[in-house]
């Protein structure tokens, strides 16, 4: 209905080329949707005379990102802005004032949704169901909305935390949960940081965590190994299944502890001095330092080497030799 509206109000402004921009699914406290970045970048390129909403908190309920996408890029590039169910004109005083007062009205609404929304999810979390998002690895949730196991992938957490109880590095626990068939919810292979992650959740000891990371910055951007208060942290003991007990975490993540401190003190132990710049000439992603096997003296040999393993790995001090060679037959 509000299509049809808009694009009836198009044609009655003597539009002859329109266009839609739809965010399915998006909330609108920002822009950082795909279809308003179009339309901005449509704005800045002069495809547009015209934009067209429903109604200004459909367009964003944050009163800056209105006034500045206005005033810096539709105003700037000439075009004109129109609400279809509110009389806003920004071409008049009065006009610009019903667009700040109905800019901070969508704001104080969205706050205001927020502050209900957190209220009500706190008070769900305690009876430890599942709130949305995917579930940690090695769970599913059941028809009732709680955690139960996944057989497959918990055994693939108990796997990696028993690896790691026994002393094994990460490349032996990633190499042996790939020759077992294990694979990440994406169906690759696990990495360093997903597995380091993994023995750090909490969760995998049976406590649902509720409310832990802090929020999204005013960028969007998000630091989900930064923890909130512990006074703001939702926490139920046997909330959901446990895969390993308490004393394994508590070990598991001392000996993490431990291994950060030691890697900091031996950090100039190794220098690959092409580090980030080799990539793999099949699928053209760049190659990573691993351990490629075992020397003599229990040591390990260390590897540039695809993450896909499309090609073999070359040993980081022959390449860096090669290349450090043909630098100096250039010079």
């Amino acid at each position: 209905a509000q299509l049809r509206v808009l694009n009836a109000w198009a044609v009655v402004k003597g539009a002859t080329d329109v266009r839609e921009y739809i965010d399915d699914g998006y909330s609108a406290k920002n822009l950082r949707r795909p279809a308003v970045q179009r339309m901005i970048a449509d704005a800045k390129a002069h495809l547009l005379d015209t934009v067209i909403i429903w109604r200004l908190d459909r367009f964003s309920r944050n009163l800056r990102d209105i006034l500045v996408t206005i005033e810096d890029v539709f105003k700037a590039n000439g075009v004109e802005f129109v609400s279809a169910t509110e009389n806003i004109d920004t071409s008049t005083p009065s006009g610009r004032l019903t667009l700040n007062i109905l800019g901070s009205v969508a704001q104080n609404e969205r706050e205001n949704i927020s502050v209900r929304t957190t209220m009500v999810m706190n008070e769900l979390a305690k009876t430890a169901k599942h709130l949305g998002g995917r579930p940690p690895y090695g769970y599913t949730v059941d028809s009732e909305g709680r955690y139960a196991l996944d057989p497959v992938r918990s055994a693939a957490v108990r796997m990696l935390f028993d690896m790691r109880l026994a002393g094994h590095s990460y490349p032996e626990i990633i190499s042996a949960l790939d020759s077992a068939g294990y694979k990440t919810y994406s169906g690759g292979t696990f990495t360093q940081n997903t597995i380091y992650d993994m023995l750090r959740n909490e969760k995998y000891t049976g406590v649902y965590i509720y409310n832990r990371a802090v929020s999204a910055a005013a960028d969007g951007s998000r630091n989900n190994r930064k923890s909130k208060s512990e006074d703001q942290i939702v926490r139920i003991p046997g909330g959901l299944p446990a895969i390993v007990t308490r004393e394994e975490w508590l070990q598991v993540n001392h000996n993490l502890k431990q291994g950060r401190e030691l890697g900091g003190k031996n950090s100039a132990k190794n220098v690959y001095i092409l580090s980030g710049l080799v990539v793999c000439g099949k699928c053209g992603r760049k190659m990573t330092i691993a351990n490629g096997g075992r020397n003599r003296d229990g040591s390990y040999w260390r590897v540039y080497r695809c993450k896909d393993k499309c090609v073999h790995g070359i040993e980081y001090k022959k390449l860096d030799n090669l290349v450090l060679n043909y630098l100096k037959d250039l010079a």
